[in-house]
């Protein structure tokens, strides 16, 4: 019987009916494997092996208010487990990063580990983006009041955002003269400190900001259209936004194969791609989510598929 470790955020902050990650581990159930999560501050590293404090899911009910049952706590060895399935959101901040060594540990050992460690460390969802020139918008990456002033200058009306943000935090849409442009740069860099991401403003977005799902490459047969609110340049349904279902565009389908060969390449099961217009805003490998709205649409469980597709991998 497999065993699989689930990284994950606080299991009573999960949406049973929203996160992939609870289908992913109802499906894991599903497939007669062993299921355990955990959180980052159960690993540790001792005499150059990776354990963490591991909980068993026993048993899933996603119709009932307490959806979930769960076993003891228990100690174990990562090597242990046959696969860890990383789902932790950002930030990405450094303790982020100690996670990605510690789990590195657990993959020198054998274990399958997806996506993996040091891909979640090299590979910023912001900054991916920059691998594929011909894909994305006129883009900056700066910290640099009078460096971002001259983008702005040069665009005339720009989007603001954090490298490890997610969900629309803290991105600001800057118009031609508008005033909010020096706060912007403040908050965001921390008076200069940080670099951030500008970005040509996509008029296009008033059309939605398409999540497209790759497995191990391959794009979904449709793509989940986020529509920003009425005058929100954010289409994230944190922010408010609302969502709609379409298929693939030529474009979109020519953009999944231009990024295919590196997603391989650098062993990426999970990705969630976002489009607006024609093209590529961020490369989402951490956690990406809408499986689970995704799935009521097509019909059939993606999380279900994604994890049979795991489980043959890691096989």
């Amino acid at each position: 019987m497999p065993k699989i470790a689930f990284l994950i955020d606080p299991i009573d902050t999960l949406l049973p009916h929203h996160d992939s990650s609870i289908g992913m581990m109802a499906a894991s159930i599903q497939l007669a494997c062993q299921v355990y999560f955990f959180e980052t501050q159960d690993l540790f590293l001792q005499n150059h092996e990776a354990y963490a404090h591991l909980t068993p899911l026993l048993s899933t009910n996603l119709n009932q208010d307490i959806w979930y049952q769960q076993g003891l706590t228990k100690t174990m060895a990562l090597s242990e487990m046959d696969a860890i399935i990383v789902r932790k959101d950002p930030p990405f901040d450094i303790d982020y990063v100690f996670m990605t060594y510690l789990l590195a540990q657990a993959e020198k050992a054998g274990v399958y580990v997806t996506n993996p460690p040091k891909t979640l460390r090299d590979f910023n969802e912001k900054l991916t983006i920059l691998n594929f020139p011909e894909l994305i918008p006129p883009t900056l990456i700066a910290a640099n009041k009078e460096d971002l002033r001259k983008f702005w200058d040069l665009h005339q009306e720009i989007i603001l955002k954090p490298l490890d943000g997610m969900g629309g935090a803290n991105v600001f849409h800057i118009k031609p003269r508008d005033p909010n442009f020096p706060v912007a740069c403040e908050v965001l860099t921390g008076h200069g400190k940080r670099p951030i991401v500008a970005q040509k403003y996509l008029p296009e977005i008033t059309q939605g900001d398409k999540r497209i799902i790759l497995f191990y490459g391959e794009p979904v047969e449709k793509a989940l259209v986020r529509i920003p609110k009425t005058n929100e340049s954010r289409a994230n349904i944190a922010a408010g936004g609302s969502y709609i279902f379409a298929d693939l565009s030529e474009r979109d389908r020519y953009i999944c194969e231009q990024i295919k060969p590196f997603l391989l390449e650098q062993n990426i099961s999970l990705v969630g791609l976002d489009v607006i217009g024609d093209y590529i805003t961020e490369i989402n490998i951490t956690s990406p989510t809408m499986l689970r709205e995704l799935s009521i649409e097509l019909g059939h469980d993606l999380t279900y598929e994604y994890m049979q597709s795991v489980l043959k991998y890691c096989a």
